[in-house]
């Protein structure tokens, strides 16, 4: 069974490494470009770990913020994280793509994290547009010949052909996206634990124990009155 990381924030999707996007298609998805499951969550480790077949409709949650406090919240109900996306755009992402990859994935939990703001970015974009030049040639000619002599006139038109720069600028505002996604675990005792330190067996003067950091609700380890610390 692996273990629900308490500290996923905004850090653990390493939004400082991500490009900026700028107006794309609508067949594109960054929540599914940017994803990144966790190093155990293959999809026999997930299927061999969950409560229940997914639904096709998993449970959203918006939140402003994430913390330990937040993540203990969603452990003690049992979900696990399978994995996150975190990516910076600017352009207005929306909650639809978190939740069809949410579908895709197979989650019972998708949170998305409201957009943080980021910055703008100045820049000047090139719009090289085609143009066309015409003159007008005017002239004339005398001949001389043995009836005398004779003039003629004519003119011309010329059109060069060619191409003008100019440079358009652009502001785009860029925030940060983040999600995380989580299948409801399977748990046959319902507590996160680990063995005791050295420091801990000496101050509580004993070989036994376990240091329990959360419990799952309704689960035996709950139903056992066993408390986390």
């Amino acid at each position: 069974m692996p273990k629900l990381l308490l500290g996923w924030t905004l850090a653990a999707f390493s939004l400082g490494g991500c490009a900026l996007t700028i107006p794309r298609g609508e067949a594109a998805n960054n929540y599914a470009n940017f994803y990144k499951a966790e190093s155990w969550a293959t999809p026999s480790a997930i299927a061999d770990m969950r409560a229940a077949p997914a639904s096709g409709s998993p449970r959203v949650v918006p939140v402003t913020m994430w913390d330990a406090s937040t993540a203990s919240a969603y452990a003690r109900q049992g979900y696990v994280l399978i994995g996150a996306s975190g990516f910076t755009s600017g352009w207005p992402e929306s909650d639809r793509d978190a939740i069809r990859l949410g579908v895709q994935l197979g989650a019972d939990l998708v949170v998305i994290l409201a957009p943080e703001y980021k910055g703008t970015v100045t820049a000047s974009v090139p719009l090289t547009i085609p143009n066309a030049t015409t003159s007008q040639t005017n002239g004339s000619a005398t001949v001389y010949g043995p009836n005398g002599p004779v003039t003629a006139f004519g003119d011309s038109t010329t059109t060069t052909y060619g191409t003008s720069t100019t440079y358009m600028p652009m502001t785009v505002q860029r925030s940060a996206y983040a999600a995380g996604y989580f299948v409801k675990g399977r748990y046959r005792f319902g507590a996160n634990f680990r063995d005791l330190t050295d420091n801990e067996r000496q101050q509580l003067q004993t070989n036994r124990g376990a240091y329990v950091s959360y419990v799952i609700d309704n689960s035996p380890a709950y139903n056992s009155d066993i408390l986390p610390r």
